[in-house]
């Protein structure tokens, strides 16, 4: 996940939300930090472009890709956004 406007001038400090939740939704989901701190309040917020990586297992490429976006839809960032595209090459060659 990246925050808005990224790669081009981007906003930082936007407050992020259920990363805990987005993260303990599974044993084979995994959220990794890679721009973010915490502010004043304690909250997550983001300090640079690319800001999160989501991952997940699963049986295979789509139910991996699934519980990868599954995890995405929970963490609550109005400041980012998220391709939907990863993996739509390997899919298409089932």
């Amino acid at each position: 996940m990246a925050s808005k406007s990224y790669p081009g001038a981007y906003e930082k400090g936007s407050v992020i939300c259920n990363l805990e939740e987005a993260d303990n939704m599974s044993l084979d989901v995994k959220v990794f930090h890679a721009g973010t701190a915490f502010n004043a309040e304690g909250n997550f917020i983001a300090m640079v472009g690319r800001v999160l990586g989501v991952t997940a297992k699963g049986r295979d490429l789509e139910e991996a890709q699934e519980r990868t976006y599954a995890a995405v839809e929970l963490i609550d960032w109005p400041g980012g956004f998220n391709r939907n595209d990863i993996g739509w090459r390997a899919l298409l060659q089932k």
